[in-house]
């Protein structure tokens, strides 16, 4: 590299050898050397700076007046173009462009283009580093907020599309008011671009600036403001039942005077939703209960959409299918796209309509409308596609994936499943991924891969479980319903057992009547059948206090092929016709073609 540098001049090899050793094989710290040598003729290598930044720091010093140019370029970026450095310097032409012409010849800046549509760059991030750091810090501070004010009152296009530019700027010109507004602006941008990392960096920022802003009128209301926006941001990085989320949103609450608006709106749903989140059921319905009684009270239509959000989703969970219906329908009559899609950056990092479509399709599975869910699910990832917004997408999935498992529509789940894993890692949603890994799991085993699904659920649900505990609880169960296909009732009943104990700690129990149900069929394989009898009698009660007649036909006909089996044939047919019979829709999943089989079977 020495040699390609000299060539027109004859070096020793006393003196390659000397930049060798001195620079440690550095290419930058080689070129600076040699380029040294070769301006000062030759001279011993003694005469060379014993480091790079002194070695930079030198050459820049032989620059002469486009030294300050070089040094103001360096406190814009590593790339500037000729109109914003001729603002902040406020030279003359003629003089500025003789300067930056100088700092191309001596391989300090990259051009393209000409004056004064050119643009620069540093040809080393070093170089640009040297030319900051010669620069006193009262002078930098200056520099910056030069640059600031010239991108804030002449650059109005650039401070609207980054202006994480001008929060850097006045954050190191010491303004600090000014860097918590842009940084917020910046956090708001990245929200609705997906790019949750960089928004939780930046609400992150303009929050620690605001802390040393010292006591002021407005500081608690905008610390508030701050933290609702950030907490959405946290809750799509590190999960709505992470930690974080909860320690964001107890700040809020904290910071709220208790009076009845927004603000205490947004605290308390962000508090809602990490309960719920976290699997503790009761507590959320209680701030779900708050919220929508405080939304409808504010009159804001925004809000009361985010309260039935809240209500459908615990009433969903809790079993109470009637309010979750109700809930979800109002949801879907009051969207509209183009005033709410907004909610989903300032709750939940998911679209409501999008939520209240999909949690409306697990509601009308669970009640006994398999095609009615199916279509709706289908709806809900329309609309997320149509809105371009990946975590809502995700949500869908997720949601449409539970409703085709439900209704055992293996190929639509494993199509479905297969693309939500996709959508998770090129957006890093660790929750989602885990899902989408369970929900093929779950094909595969029901196609007969048992062992290579039940690995793969059991792989998906430790992602998720790392996330979220809501849904645990089912996932478990389905988990369970696998390993009886492979003839591992031990291994199953352990699972139930651990699901049943979740869902009376939490509440979580719009599975429960499943849960029962599977008890009952794997102590039937280990035959044990006065205990599984009464297990199908016992989902049979849950799901009739629930309304959810998917999961009483299942029960019924466990119990009806039980009774079959101890020559009680007459029992059997008079408990499950009429269950059967109340169907209208969905003959073709296999729930409804096992009950008709077992029917025809009956028959006298």
């Amino acid at each position: 590299m020495v040699g390609e540098l000299a060539s027109r001049y004859a070096l020793s090899r006393e003196v390659v050898d000397g930049v060798t050793q001195r620079t440690g094989g550095v290419p930058l710290f080689v070129e600076e050397v040699t380029r040294l040598l070769l301006e000062s003729g030759g001279r011993g290598i003694q005469a060379i700076p014993p480091t790079l930044q002194q070695s930079l720091t030198a050459r820049l010093d032989r620059l002469g007046p486009a030294r300050e140019v070089a040094q103001i370029g360096a406190v814009i970026g590593r790339d500037f173009s000729y109109t914003l450095i001729r603002a902040v310097t406020a030279m003359e032409d003629r003089p500025l462009q003789i300067a930056l012409e100088r700092l191309a010849e001596a391989d300090i800046l990259l051009v393209q283009g000409l004056p004064p549509d050119a643009d620069y760059r540093f040809k080393h991030l070093l170089i640009q580093d040297a030319a900051y750091e010669n620069l006193l810090k009262s002078r930098r501070q200056v520099l910056h907020r030069r640059v600031g004010e010239v991108l804030r009152d002449d650059f109005a296009a650039t401070a609207a599309v980054e202006p994480e530019l001008l929060a850097h700027h006045f954050t190191a010109a010491g303004r600090s008011d000014a860097a918590v507004e842009y940084w917020q602006r910046a956090g708001d941008l990245a929200m609705v671009r997906s790019g949750h990392a960089e928004a939780i960096h930046h609400f992150s920022v303009a929050l620690d600036l605001l802390s040393k802003l010292g006591d002021k009128p407005d500081r608690a209301a905008k610390e508030l403001e701050l933290c609702v926006k950030l907490g959405p941001a946290l809750m799509m990085v590190k999960g709505p039942g992470s930690s974080e989320v909860e320690a964001i949103y107890s700040r809020a609450v904290a910071l709220e005077a208790g009076e009845e608006n927004s603000a205490r709106f947004k605290a308390l749903w962000g508090l809602y939703y990490h309960s719920m989140s976290s699997g503790r059921l009761r507590a959320a319905t209680a701030h779900a209960d708050e919220l929508l009684g405080l939304a409808q009270r504010l009159g804001a239509d925004d809000l009361v959409l985010e309260g039935h959000h809240a209500k459908w989703a615990t009433s969903l969970w809790c079993g109470n299918l009637a309010a979750a219906g109700d809930h979800s329908q109002k949801g879907i009559s009051q969207y509209d796209c183009t005033r709410h899609h907004a909610l989903a950056f300032a709750f939940s990092g998911h679209d409501p309509g999008v939520c209240a479509h999909a949690a409306g399709a697990i509601n009308l599975a669970l009640l006994g409308f398999p095609q009615k869910a199916m279509n709706l699910s289908a709806e809900a990832v329309t609309l997320a596609r149509t809105l371009s917004h990946p975590y809502s997408l995700a949500l869908a999935m997720w949601f449409c994936a539970i409703v085709l498992q439900i209704a055992r529509q293996r190929q639509s789940c494993r199509d479905l499943a297969t693309e939500l894993i996709e959508l998770s890692r090129e957006h890093d949603f660790p929750m989602m991924r885990g899902a989408g890994i369970f929900f093929l799991g779950w094909a595969t085993a029901d196609g007969g891969e048992l062992e290579h699904g039940i690995a793969s659920m059991e792989q998906g649900l430790a992602l998720f479980s790392a996330v979220r505990q809501v849904t645990r609880p089912y996932m478990l169960a389905v988990l369970a319903s696998a390993k009886a296909d492979l003839s591992r009732p031990d291994e199953g009943l352990e699972l139930l057992k651990d699901a049943l104990a979740l869902t009376a700690v939490s509440g979580e129990v719009w599975w429960q009547a499943e849960m029962h149900s599977l008890r009952g069929r794997l102590l039937a394989a280990r035959g044990q059948t006065d205990e599984s009898e009464a297990c199908f009698r016992c989902a049979i009660e849950v799901s009739r206090g629930q309304s959810a007649k998917t999961l009483e036909l299942r029960a019924a006909t466990s119990l009806a092929r039980l009774w079959s089996d101890r020559g009680r044939n007459a029992e059997a047919r008079d408990l499950l016709a009429p269950i059967y019979g109340w169907f209208t829709e969905g003959f073709g999943t296999p729930d409804l073609q096992d009950a008709k089989m077992l029917l025809d079977a009956l028959a006298p």
